[in-house]
């Protein structure tokens, strides 16, 4: 699957019923036994030790091993790959998309891939050429047939199947991490619930159990990265769970986030003119004065940004029940994360028409205006009986009315574009706006709540914009759906006629 859910990339190692591909960082690394051994040391009638992604015997002997044709993992004619059932039955994988939200997960480097195996390293020089990472890689995104309910697809269950063979067997990596986010976002992105908030939760506790979120004060279960780009991709795998973690609790509230906020000294993702590149660039901190206008921070790196707010305001959303907080410090609170949200918002505005190494704002912009509908909900309406009233919850509803509006317009200006660019220029864009969906829905809802105040036509205009590119990316992801009729079942769709 790409979603806001976030845009990550995870190479195209293959597992077999009998052979599991070495994916575990350098330094920490199993021989795990390929289904035949190497042909060299057959004919010098010596045990081969079947090591992948190379005979130990015929590395000493300096001969190259050659594996029997089943047992590679990439077809040398269309770059498409098989999974293999204990059954001897296959299922075929068609190359295609990255996540299908390239622009929101971007987790593996292109140098890692090459290393993973002699076939991807011989396919790399093509992908520099052709600026096509998403080659070679499986279509995991792709919509399951007429008829056929995302949890019911044949490749989903195998892939969780696979995953979980993998992971009873012990054999824990940052692959098997990047595994289980991309089940979670096909889980997410189809609206299979509560299995895709099952699993975002249990890629944190892999990733917490690895060491991923505090590298310096938190035990370590493998030893340390040894090059730059493996800390990068460690640094993007954190991320994406932490933008997925707070994806699928936007909708719920009072239940914890998987993830803890990120620490003082946090860094952010280098900018993708160096990733997509396999180069390594500077990484900016996250916690700073003020948005500035930093060439150097990329897509993804603002998507974190706009992740961390959301957690924000997650954590004050949720912190309601707690008595024993004072009314004046959650006002205040309240104000500084709208101040926030706004300097967010209007540093994201700069260059959301921007599309640098294909890369846009879009989803940092959909996080954003997320949580500011999820604030401004909160003080709209501040009638409540049983406790003095507060000269400030006078400004923060005033403030929030007027929010409301205003997201609710930049939500429907964000619609056209991603409509207008799916249409001209990037036909795959609808793919890569799965994290956009919930941002719709509630914008959807405050515009209909709109229609029935004022009755104008500039609101339904905004409506059906945004309706219509929920419908698009239905076609891709099945949740945008679920949205809908959510949105018809609330009467919201009655002024559009649909």
């Amino acid at each position: 699957m790409e979603s806001p859910l976030f845009f990550f990339r995870l190479s195209s190692y293959k597992i077999y019923t009998e052979q599991l591909p070495d994916s575990r960082p350098s330094g920490v690394r199993h021989a795990i036994s390929a289904s035949s051994p190497g042909l060299p040391a057959l004919q010098l009638k010596r045990k081969c030790t079947r090591e992948l992604p190379a005979c130990s015997m015929c590395a000493r002997l300096s001969k190259s091993c050659v594996y029997p044709p089943k047992v590679h993992s990439v077809d040398d004619n269309n770059g498409s790959s098989v999974l293999q059932r204990g059954d001897g039955s296959q299922q075929r994988l068609e190359p295609g998309l990255t996540l299908g939200i390239r622009h929101g997960i971007e987790g593996l480097s292109r140098s890692e891939i090459a290393g993973q195996t002699p076939e991807l390293a011989s396919r790399e020089s093509n992908l520099a050429t052709n600026s096509k990472p998403e080659a070679g890689l499986p279509k995991f995104s792709e919509v399951p047939p007429e008829g056929v309910r995302p949890a019911s697809s044949a490749l989903y269950s195998l892939a969780k199947e696979q995953y979980h063979r993998v992971e009873s067997d012990c054999l824990i990596s940052l692959q098997l991490v990047q595994s289980a986010i991309l089940i979670a976002v096909y889980e997410i992105g189809h609206g299979i619930y509560p299995a895709g908030y099952l699993s975002i939760g249990h890629a944190a506790r892999l990733g917490i159990m690895i060491g991923l979120h505090d590298r310096k004060n938190a035990a370590q279960l493998f030893k340390g990265p040894e090059t730059l780009s493996q800390c990068e991709e460690e640094l993007r795998v954190w991320w994406a769970i932490i933008i997925l973690d707070r994806y699928v609790n936007v909708g719920v509230s009072g239940l914890p986030l998987a993830t803890p906020e990120p620490r003082q000294g946090a860094l952010l993702p280098c900018a993708e003119s160096n990733w997509n590149r396999g180069e390594f660039g500077s990484n900016q901190p996250l916690f700073v004065s003020s948005f500035g206008n930093n060439t150097e921070v990329g897509s993804f790196a603002k998507t974190c940004q706009a992740s961390h707010v959301l957690g924000l305001i997650l954590r004050h959303r949720d912190d309601r029940s707690n008595n024993s907080i004072d009314a004046q410090f959650r006002l205040s609170e309240a104000k500084q994360l709208h101040l926030t949200l706004v300097a967010l918002n209007r540093h994201l505005a700069q260059n959301i028409h921007a599309f640098v190494d294909g890369s846009s704002t879009d989803i940092a912009a959909a996080l954003c205006y997320s949580a500011r509908i999820i604030l401004y909900e909160m003080y709209a309406c501040n009638e409540h009986y049983g406790q003095p009233r507060l000269s400030d919850e006078a400004w923060m509803q005033q403030a929030s009315m007027e929010g409301l509006k205003e997201v609710t317009r930049s939500v429907y200006q964000l619609a056209q574009k991603i409509l207008d660019v799916a249409v001209v220029t990037d036909s795959h864009l609808l793919s890569k706006s799965l994290l956009v969906c919930h941002c719709l829905y509630q914008a959807s809802s405050e515009c209909a709540w709109f229609i029935r105040e004022d009755k104008t036509i500039e609101e339904v205009a905004c409506l059906e914009a945004m309706v219509m590119l929920l419908r698009a990316i239905g076609k891709k992801w099945h949740i945008a759906k679920e949205y809908i009729k959510g949105l018809d079942a609330e009467g919201d769709l009655a002024s559009i006629g649909k």
